[in-house]
């Protein structure tokens, strides 16, 4: 598996400023310290480097060389959040699956039941893993009390199983709000696969972190995408990269009548 072949496969939206939080990347990295078999994934290293310096990260490839790095990537961020949210640095913090099935974490208690995944990620460990190692980070993130938001369509409900439904609906955390898009007709657009976190430091003011990425049901080639930045006072160059995200999953929420406290 290569995720960056000599890097050209990595494609930087550099700013001259970053208005990225250093105090998300630096407890990222604390998590990586304790993780080698993690950070020794092909190329998770990179993207967590490539994320200090730049508001958006893209990845251009296969799933098969996308998503370890990737998704491994977005369980860290994820238990990262939820320690700092712990420690009171900071609050509130809201997570957005916005996804076209339910939750894959959520209609799973850790085994890989029939369906849950795309065949061609059964004979792969390094994908199956990511689907494993988020079910932790995801009940992890709940447990601390902070909102999440899971979504879906139609389309994507028919994918998982009565077993899995099941799971997905009784999941015991009264900060859990589900979501269904009845408006989307067909498969949810890739554009708005994928997560987005809101939270606010100390000082109040406001990140998102957001991820354009792709189930496990339905593995996809192409450009994966991570933005991090504040929300307010940014410098040109990056407020482009960063409001343009927040602007379309705004709206798109919006759009579908979900109304999340703090955005």
């Amino acid at each position: 598996m290569k995720i960056y072949p000599q890097i050209a496969a990595l494609i930087f939206s550099v700013s001259s400023i970053f208005a990225g939080d250093t105090m998300l990347v630096e407890k990222i990295e604390e998590i990586v310290a304790e993780a080698p078999a993690l950070s020794n994934t092909a190329g998770f290293r990179e993207l967590v480097s490539a994320i200090k310096e730049n508001p958006t990260v893209t990845i251009d490839g296969s799933d098969q060389a996308n998503r370890p790095a990737f998704v491994g990537l977005q369980y860290v961020a994820e238990r990262a959040l939820t320690l700092l949210y712990q420690e009171g640095k900071i609050t509130p913090l809201v997570g957005v699956i916005h996804t076209d099935a339910p939750a894959t974490p959520l209609c799973t208690e850790g085994d890989i039941s029939e369906g849950l995944v795309h065949p061609s990620l059964l004979n792969d460990e390094q994908r199956l893993d990511t689907v494993k190692i988020r079910v932790e980070s995801m009940r992890q993130f709940l447990e601390s009390g902070a909102l999440l938001y899971a979504l879906y369509t139609d389309h994507g409900l028919a994918s998982r199983s009565e077993e899995q439904l099941n799971i997905f609906i009784y999941q015991p955390y009264d900060n859990l709000h589900r979501f269904h898009l009845s408006k989307i007709e067909g498969k949810l657009d890739n554009c708005y696969s994928g997560a987005t976190y809101f939270y606010r430091d100390s000082e109040q003011v406001t990140y998102i972190l957001s991820f354009r990425s792709f189930q496990a049901n339905s593995p996809t080639d192409g450009a994966w995408t991570l933005w991090l930045g504040k929300l307010v006072d940014l410098p040109a160059s990056s407020q482009c990269e960063i409001s343009e995200r927040w602007e379309a999953i705004h709206s798109f929420l919006l759009d579908n009548q979900i109304h999340i406290p703090l955005i």
